[in-house]
């Protein structure tokens, strides 16, 4: 028999994770399987649940990889996450320990993320909390203001990639008056999409919408504050 490696699935908070796949595959090669449930407290908390595993099984962007974690596991031999890539993952430093990382490109599609936006934009113009509050008192003709119509609003999109330009099209498809920035973005591209290019400040200042769809990175973190949002 072979000797038995460890694999342990992290932040399997729904606890979903042993349904979504034919498991038994891998136990048949003599791989253990460990599901975590719940998040780890600290750096050494998770060094320490985890020193036994050799292989693990990571949520995008759940429990953060910084050097000072993967330093810290000396079985580890491969790691596999779910999404094209992770950004709290210290990649060079599992390079460095000679440490493969297996990513799940492609796919489904980021359709339903972009969906889940708009609902969530869908739910703050019509204020649907508060209806369906109010609907399960039995009130449901009581005390909702006057709905904000998206047609002929304007919407800013920060970002124009692969979420962005969908969002873009859901807000033209309502008859949304769509404008976008970004860093990289160009009138030019923008006009690919029908959408319109102004400045950031322009975007913030007179859009009635904004969806934000810029990864998180050392030239993105700290580009809006609090006084953005005013006013």
């Amino acid at each position: 028999m072979p000797q038995t490696m460890k694999l342990a699935l992290l932040d399997d908070y729904q606890k979903v994770a042993l349904r979504m796949a034919d498991w038994d595959r891998l136990r048949r090669r003599g791989i253990d399987i460990t599901v975590f449930h719940e998040p780890f407290a600290t750096i050494d908390d998770a060094a320490q649940k985890l020193a036994p595993f050799e292989i693990l099984g990571l949520l995008r962007e759940r429990t953060a990889f910084p050097r000072a974690l993967i330093e810290k596991l000396p079985n580890l031999r491969f790691m596999v996450l779910t999404g094209a890539r992770a950004a709290s993952l210290d990649d060079k430093a599992a390079a460095e320990r000679g440490i493969p990382i297996s990513t799940t490109p492609g796919g489904t599609s980021n359709a339903p993320t972009a969906e889940l936006g708009w609902a969530l934009l869908m739910m703050c113009a019509r204020d649907l909390a508060k209806a369906e509050r109010l609907a399960r008192q039995g009130r449901w003709h009581d005390g909702i203001e006057q709905m904000v119509v998206l047609e002929g609003k304007r919407l800013g999109i920060l970002g124009l990639g692969k979420l962005g330009t969908r969002a873009a099209r859901y807000g033209k498809a309502f008859g949304m008056d769509v404008v976008a920035w970004s860093q990289n973005l160009t009138p030019e591209k923008a006009a690919v999409e029908g959408v319109g290019y102004v400045g950031k400040d322009e975007l913030l200042a007179t859009s009635d919408f904004v969806s934000i769809h810029l990864a998180l990175s050392d030239r993105t973190r700290g580009l809006f504050g609090a006084s953005d949002s005013s006013g």
